[in-house]
């Protein structure tokens, strides 16, 4: 809001203007100038942010044990997340402009099978060739372990190809895992801190909650019970169509001189800066219904993965697991009802353990 009451939008829209001109371009560059104002932008939200990120990662998370990264550590992963933004800015919105520029009357249309392009590529890319560049992934080791994990995704006719053991604990001490892939190649993530430590880490992981072999199964199999719900697919879908309808519903509005007026660009109605002022302000009060209704889906998706893993018989695995890792986290147990309902993609902690109790609701 800062920045909207400042005028730092159309500054930095100038700014990017006056840079073209530098390089011998001028205003007839649209696109070109679209990017630059996002590297600008992106700067600045950067410089704006890193304070607050650097206290919550070396004061907040630090002061209850759970930062891992050194100075040096946090400092590289900030500049790789920095250019790989860049770079994904200019291979995504240069094109997107193009297309609404080029398409006409049923730009959104084009616009939204871009999008849906650009999403399953981003799916397929981003966990081979992206991820690995900010964590290290090494297969999981044979054993008994692997041994149940492949037995469970072949019982449940997962088309696993691969395991990994990400190694989470540079980052944090926190515990997860999770699935990904597209189509018949997927993968299993298991984040380090869910395995026994080392024996070289022992002393500095002596306070870490340790998981048997059946949780981390009983885990994995909430993760596949998303899987075979078809979750994910549910959620890829709903966004997908809230991303064609804000399309259409920007068409009525992209030409609307008096938009770009009160957001301070009275001289021009630059493409990109409808489609962000548009998107995020205007329809604020549909993206507030459109996360209520995210974060409630994405709840009772918990439930239903919760009482698959039960109903192919780990229910009391899933039980002990979930609270490892809900006071591993230092997770509020039981959050007000009003707040977690608003923020907590995941139900509370004693919510879950009472449908994991209930058998007609879990039957």
């Amino acid at each position: 809001m800062i920045s909207l009451f400042f005028g730092f939008f159309p500054f930095f829209w100038d700014y990017a203007g006056h840079l073209l001109f530098r390089f011998s371009f001028d205003s007839t560059y649209e696109i070109l100038q679209s990017v630059i104002f996002l590297y600008v932008l992106s700067s600045y939200q950067l410089v704006i942010e890193i304070p607050w990120d650097v206290y919550h990662t070396f004061v907040i998370e630090a002061r209850h044990g759970f930062n891992r990264q050194t100075l040096k550590f946090y400092i590289k992963d900030q500049i790789k997340s920095f250019f790989l933004q860049l770079f994904v800015t200019t291979i995504f919105t240069a094109p997107l402009l193009k297309v609404i520029k080029w398409g006409g009357p049923h730009f959104y249309l084009y616009a939204w099978v871009f999008v849906l392009a650009f999403s399953l590529l981003a799916l397929t890319v981003y966990p081979i060739y992206i991820a690995p560049i900010f964590d290290k992934y090494t297969p999981l080791e044979d054993g008994q372990l692997k041994r149940r994990i492949e037995s469970l995704a072949d019982s449940l006719h997962f088309p696993l190809t691969k395991i990994f053991v990400v190694d989470a604990s540079n980052r944090s001490s926190h515990s997860n895992a999770y699935i990904y892939g597209f189509w018949k190649n997927k993968r299993i993530v298991l984040f380090d801190t869910l395995l026994p430590a080392k024996k070289k880490d022992e002393k500095e992981e002596k306070k870490r909650e340790e998981f048997n072999e059946e949780e981390i199964v009983a885990i994995l199999s909430h993760e596949l019970g998303h899987w075979k719900l078809s979750h994910s697919l549910k959620f890829f879908v709903l966004s997908q169509l809230n991303i064609f309808i804000s399309f259409l519903f920007f068409g009525t509005l992209m030409h609307d001189q008096k938009i770009y007026n009160d957001f301070g660009f009275t001289s021009s109605n630059p493409l990109l800066i409808g489609l962000l002022f548009i998107l995020t302000y205007v329809f604020a009060p549909f993206n507030t219904l459109l996360k209520y209704a995210s974060i409630k889906l994405s709840r009772k998706h918990e439930f239903e993965a919760d009482a698959f893993s039960k109903k192919i018989g780990y229910g009391e695995k899933l039980r002990s697991a979930l609270i490892k890792i809900s006071l591993g986290n230092l997770g509020d147990l039981n959050p007000d009802s009003w707040y977690s309902a608003f923020y907590y993609s995941h139900p509370p902690l004693v919510e879950r353990l009472n449908a994991l109790n209930d058998k007609e609701k879990i039957d």
